[in-house]
């Protein structure tokens, strides 16, 4: 992080990501680097914008009035991107995934949203998406295309368990690492040193399945 700005500015826009420095020091500091890592560390569509490897929260929906003097842009959620520094800081510190406040919690628990699985048992599953608090769980189950079958669950004690990402193994013959499926992993696991996190998981203890029509009732002082 010697090398990254936590505060560049593009334009007007402040508050961004800077790799400008770190990229003018890559070729002196790749050498240093073990084969595996100094491919990944180079390989350039990582720094893309537009690269496969960046994760966008928005995307293009609509563009209004394009090359008249007023232009107007329309973005929408992109549902199917994690953030992988937010992911893991909502899921350490029980936020909301949605807006960022804290979760919804009562004597029954924190608020995790999922789809349903055929099973009303739900103690001990892994998720790697974070809670909500009753108001983005609104917007959840009408919005959220992966939810197609929407179950509300709560967690009295939502255990960190492990990692999710992918697995690379040394490719034979070559300098090159393998990426396997993508996968949870326990932390501890002996396969650590190979593995490429993206989530963090939690393990749901003492759930109680509960009634989300009623929660928002209660919301909405019904």
């Amino acid at each position: 992080m010697e090398y990254v700005n936590l505060n560049a500015q593009v334009g007007d826009l402040s508050g961004v990501l800077g790799l400008a420095r770190y990229l003018r020091h890559l070729p002196a500091i790749s050498g240093d680097l073990p084969p595996g890592g100094r491919d990944f560390a180079t390989d350039t569509d990582r720094y893309d914008f537009r690269g496969r490897r960046r994760v966008k929260d928005l995307t293009l929906r609509v563009v209004r009035g394009a090359g008249a003097e007023e232009t107007e842009v329309e973005f929408q959620h992109n549902f199917g991107a994690v953030h992988p520094v937010r992911q893991r800081r909502a899921q350490a510190e029980r936020l909301c995934q949605v807006c960022g406040k804290t979760a919804s919690h009562t004597r029954d628990g924190w608020l995790f949203l999922m789809n349903h699985d055929g099973s009303n048992d739900y103690e001990g599953v892994k998720s790697t998406k974070p809670p909500v608090c009753l108001r983005c769980a609104a917007l959840a189950t009408r919005h959220c295309p992966h939810l197609s079958r929407p179950v509300a669950v709560r967690s009295r004690r939502p255990r960190i368990w492990g990692v999710f990402g992918t697995l690379y193994t040394p490719t034979p013959g070559t300098s090159r690492l393998t990426a396997h499926v993508d996968e949870y992993l326990p932390y501890g696991h002996r396969a650590s040193n190979w593995f490429l996190a993206s989530q963090l998981v939690v393990a749901l203890k003492r759930c109680t399945l509960v009634d989300l029509d009623a929660e928002f009732a209660v919301l909405n002082g019904e």
